[in-house]
């Protein structure tokens, strides 16, 4: 297969194989573990921390490689049909049009954009997560240090209602105004649900920018940006969209696309020219969101492998990927009952991620001991991570709940 040669024929449509044997959802007989290097004897249920790469999009990665043999005889192949193909694919996960969205290399370079784009107010508070992710806090301590502005912390509700304790704290009289509400539709370490359908209104209403690190969302849960309207909006491809580690992307709302990036280089200029001695205009940045792309964006491997992941997500229906992890999480957290470990309600609780509460010095272990069988989850914060994914069956919950068992004395 001409990975990057027929590119644009895969932008415009899948290619033959991938509509009529791999892809089709409607005409497979087989589950979606078949497209997996899964053998029976592994419980993979870690899709929180990163998922495998499908065998026939690790084939394409591996003819990019090959290309990179002979870089001599593939000068003059054109990569902008998968940036574009990206682009589609990602705004059609999050309700966003394609000029909407940014190629950037992770995740905290998306929030370290969107922290160098919205006003930090002086005497000002940023609001964010007990235990969030450094990927966002980090950015948001640095953001609020630099402007004289405080990070206003959301503790963790013992009843497990973020979503309750951050509209408190937005509606917290004697606090300073927010400038930014800086949150995630889901709590990295346990699943927490936070319904921004409730929190977005209020951000706005207060006058704050909204920037979401949507990591453990996008490809699971609906996410809507036109109802949202978040300020910047960002999530990676290794986890919930099959995709390779260092890619990741970035909305940004349209009222920011004259907002200044974070790098400078040809890829995000309409005319580049290495020495830059025309005009301003002649080297003015691309319309959209493009101009906060990331500088050696166009890397075959990267970009192939992206594409690959994403068109797999959007080849089985958005309802249809859901139910899949729901029915997986609900028999989890069923057949967990009478074993000493708690979990969030299910109303509380991401369908896809589910947190088993343990003290924080046995969540390592525990996890260390189940990979000795061949059973990988992860440990996070006092929590046993449980991440059932798209090519994961009912097997994989009863083998990780007869594995755990044990090892708490059940």
């Amino acid at each position: 297969m001409q990975v990057l040669q027929d590119s644009e024929r895969r932008s415009s449509k899948l290619a033959p194989r991938c509509r009529g044997t791999i892809l089709d959802f409607e005409a497979m007989n087989s589950p979606f573990r078949r497209h997996f290097d899964l053998p029976p004897s592994v419980c993979y249920l870690d899709a929180a921390s990163i998922t495998p790469r499908a065998t026939h999009i690790a084939a394409v990665g591996i003819e990019a490689i090959e290309r990179t043999v002979r870089p001599w005889a593939h000068r003059n192949i054109d990569k902008a049909p998968l940036t574009r193909r990206l682009r589609e694919l990602t705004a059609a996960l999050i309700g966003a049009n394609p000029g909407d969205m940014a190629l950037t290399p992770a995740v905290s370079y998306g929030i370290a954009t969107a922290a160098a784009n919205v006003t930090v107010r002086r005497g000002s508070r940023v609001l964010s997560l007990e235990g969030d992710h450094p990927s966002s806090s980090l950015a948001w301590k640095n953001a609020a240090m630099a402007a004289g502005a405080s990070v206003d912390t959301v503790l963790r509700p013992a009843d497990g209602d973020w979503t309750r304790a951050i509209l408190e704290r937005l509606d917290d009289a004697q606090a300073p105004a927010v400038s930014v509400a800086a949150l995630a539709p889901v709590h990295w370490s346990d699943g927490a649900l936070i319904d921004m359908s409730r929190i977005a209104p209020l951000v706005h209403a207060r006058g704050a920018a909204l920037v979401v690190d949507a990591t453990q969302a996008v490809g699971v849960l609906p996410i809507d940006v036109q109802q949202l309207q978040p300020d910047f909006l960002a999530f990676p491809a290794y986890k919930w969209l099959l995709g390779p580690y260092g890619c990741a992307y970035l909305y940004a709302h349209p009222k920011h696309q004259q907002g200044v990036p974070l790098e400078h280089h040809m890829g995000n200029r309409v005319f580049p020219n290495l020495t830059l001695r025309e005009a301003p205009r002649d080297f003015a940045f691309l319309p959209g969101a493009q101009r906060f792309d990331r500088g050696e964006r166009d890397d075959a491997l990267l970009l192939s492998l992206a594409v690959g992941g994403l068109e797999l997500v959007h080849s089985m229906p958005a309802a249809e990927r859901l139910a899949h992890v729901s029915t997986l999480s609900a028999r989890l957290v069923n057949g967990l009952v009478g074993l000493p470990l708690d979990c969030l309600p299910a109303s509380l609780r991401a369908p896809h991620i589910v947190g088993l509460q343990m003290d924080a010095a046995e969540a390592l272990p525990t996890a260390k001991a189940l990979e000795q069988v061949s059973v990988f989850t992860s440990a996070r914060l006092g929590n046993l991570r449980v991440a059932p994914y798209l090519y994961n069956d009912e097997r994989d919950i009863d083998t990780f709940i007869a594995k755990l068992a044990p090892l708490l004395g059940g």
